[in-house]
C-alpha cells in the first residue's frame, strides 16, 4: 500500500506490510526522516511502539516539568535585563533574596525586583501571628516558614500546585484541539483560541 512520512508530504508505495518493516525511509531531501509505520513517531527499533514515549507525551511531560521548576527556581530580573541568566533557589532565610552575580534583591515570595532603597520596605512590618497573613497591609511576608522542615513542605505544596495547574491547562488544551479535529472532520471550520492565563 501506500505510504506516507509523517513529517512531510512525501508518499511511496511499499509491498511490505508494516507488521514486517516498520520503518518507513523518507527519500524526501528536504525530511530525509525515519519513522515508525505503526505509530507514525519517529523510528524507535528496536523498541515497540508501547515502550516508547510519543511527541505529545513528551511535550506534556515537559511543560509540567518546566512548570514546576519555575514554581521553585527565581531568576533575577536585573540580570535578565542585560541578558544574564541567574537562577537561585531558596534554601533558608527571609524572602528578601541577594542575586548571586548582580548582588540585587529579588523578592522570593513575589518573584519581583526589589530596589535597593525600598530593601526591606517590600515586606510586611506589622505584628501579628505567625503564619497568618496581615489585615492592615498586603506587602508580601519576609519570613515563609520558621524552619527548613516548614519551607521544604511549602515549597513541595507550590511545586505541586504549578505541577496540577500545567496539567490542567494541557488537558484543556488537549480538549480544544479534540474539538477542533471533530469539528473539522465535519466540515466545520476551526476556530481560534486564546491562551488563558
Amino acid at each position: 500500500g501506500v505510504e506516507r512520512c509523517p513529517f512531510c508530504d512525501f508518499a511511496m508505495e511499499m509491498a511490505v506490510p508494516p507488521e514486517v518493516n516498520k520503518v518507513f525511509h523518507c527519500f524526501n531531501e528536504s525530511c530525509g526522516k525515519e519513522s515508525c509505520r505503526l505509530c507514525k513517531e519517529p523510528s524507535h527499533l528496536p523498541y515497540k511502539c508501547s515502550e516508547v514515549e510519543k511527541q505529545d507525551q513528551t511535550k506534556y511531560r515537559l511543560t509540567v516539568e518546566e512548570k514546576m521548576t519555575e514554581a521553585l527556581v527565581r531568576e533575577c530580573l536585573a540580570c535578565k535585563a542585560k541578558g544574564i541568566l541567574s537562577r537561585f533557589v531558596k534554601e533558608d532565610g527571609c524572602n528578601k533574596m541577594t542575586c548571586p552575580k548582580c548582588r540585587g534583591y529579588v523578592c522570593y515570595q513575589c518573584n519581583a525586583q526589589i530596589d535597593r532603597k525600598v530593601a526591606y520596605g517590600h515586606f510586611c512590618d506589622h505584628p501579628r501571628t505567625p503564619g497568618k497573613p496581615c489585615t492592615k497591609c498586603t506587602k508580601c511576608d519576609l519570613w515563609t516558614g520558621n524552619t527548613v522542615k516548614d519551607l521544604q513542605r511549602i515549597e513541595a505544596k507550590r511545586v505541586r500546585e504549578a505541577g496540577m495547574k500545567a496539567k490542567d491547562d494541557a488537558y484543556d488544551d488537549l480538549a480544544i484541539l479534540k474539538e477542533d479535529e471533530e469539528a473539522a472532520d465535519e466540515g466545520a471550520p476551526r476556530r481560534k483560541h486564546r491562551r488563558r492565563h
